[in-house]
């Protein structure tokens, strides 16, 4: 029996109630770019479920079985806990490319969530090149900053944002589907915003944002850090609790929250190119936040969402795996799916929406 922890995401009010893919890829545990706002370490595990060889072989049996179906694939997140391409380690161990190479040989989807531009070099290059050519790929490239030097201050071991906006251009020139996760948003640094969003909007297919959330305390260390460089204060006014539930979790107010997307929107509609928000206010209401759609696949599935259960979506970019479809998958997509779907009926059961409680 396979542990489904090692491809599903733990059941929890925001993440049941609005991802669409609960399904990831995690070749490491730890994470050197040591970003100060990462959110991510508190869910880590401190030792891993399985031995590399063995998480290989357990994701060689997870696709084979699905490829084995009819039934639409769901992405998988390659990652969201850690960074996939971290140099000095992925370039000795390989369990992305790995990973990618068993993703391509039985067609399963994937995203590629990073800050690296590792994967600009072959053979993982190679190999994302194929996937594309199979609309089995969507790169999702992480930016919060345009400068080098605040980045480096929030992200030490991270490559410069200069790097990952050319890399953004790269994969552009290739034809691999690209979009920017402009995250996170950090009230008093709307400008380095823009200023990245402006650069990428050019060449990527779309924009992903999300707000900053942090512990308090690690809150007003980050604006300390901020204020050695540029004049910048902190407002308390402007932060909230991220849910009502959150016992030491805070985030921008909605009224900021609003504003930016409003502003960002304005940004991208005029480029012709999708925004959508992450497990964050104000909701998007799209069949797949994650923009997957813009590879040009059509025949991959994704989770029922809050957004089609409460607010009654109709599926416009991809296959919805309702709860009449979930027991026909292979464990533990199975599993994984059927957890997330109890959890959501809990959620509508108390009448509740997390974001718009908050």
């Amino acid at each position: 029996m396979i542990d489904y922890r090692l491809f599903g995401i733990k059941p929890s009010r925001v993440i049941s109630s609005y991802c669409y893919s609960v399904f990831r890829l995690e070749p490491y545990i730890g994470c050197r770019y040591d970003c100060i706002y990462c959110y991510a370490r508190w869910y880590r595990l401190v030792e891993p479920l399985a031995s590399i060889d063995k998480l290989l072989l357990y994701w060689e049996k997870v696709a084979r079985r699905l490829s084995q179906t009819s039934l639409p694939k769901p992405y998988f997140r390659l990652s969201t806990l850690t960074e996939p391409f971290q140099e000095g380690v992925e370039d000795k161990i390989f369990a992305s490319y790995k990973m990618l190479e068993i993703a391509y040989r039985y067609r399963i989807p994937v995203v590629i969530n990073t800050k690296s531009t590792l994967f600009l070099r072959d053979p993982w290059i190679s190999l994302i090149n194929k996937l594309a050519d199979e609309k089995l790929v969507l790169v999702q490239v992480s930016i919060v900053l345009r400068d080098d030097g605040l980045a480096k201050l929030l992200e030490p071991g991270a490559p410069p944002p200069t790097s990952r906006l050319e890399a953004i251009d790269k994969l552009y020139e290739q034809g691999i589907p690209v979009v920017l996760r402009l995250q996170p948003l950090i009230p008093g640094l709307e400008d380095e915003h823009f200023r990245v969003l402006r650069e990428a909007l050019s060449t990527v297919k779309g924009v992903i944002i999300e707000s900053l959330r942090l512990p308090w305390n690690i809150l007003v260390k980050l604006y300390d850090l901020l204020s050695s460089m540029i004049s910048i204060g902190f407002d308390p006014s402007i932060w909230t609790k991220y849910t009502v539930e959150a016992r030491d979790l805070y985030t921008p107010i909605k009224e900021w929250k609003s504003r930016m997307y409003s502003m960002i929107k304005e940004e991208t509609g005029s480029a012709g190119i999708p925004l959508t928000t992450c497990k964050d206010y104000p909701l998007t209401m799209t069949t797949d936040c994650c923009l997957f759609w813009v590879t040009g696949n059509r025949e991959y599935g994704v989770r029922e969402t809050i957004r089609e259960r409460k607010y009654g979506l109709k599926p416009s970019h991809a296959t919805i795996i309702g709860r009449e479809m979930i027991d026909k998958y292979p464990n533990p997509i199975r599993k994984i799916l059927r957890l997330h779907s109890n959890k959501l009926d809990k959620i509508l059961m108390n009448g509740t929406d997390p974001l718009r409680e908050a």
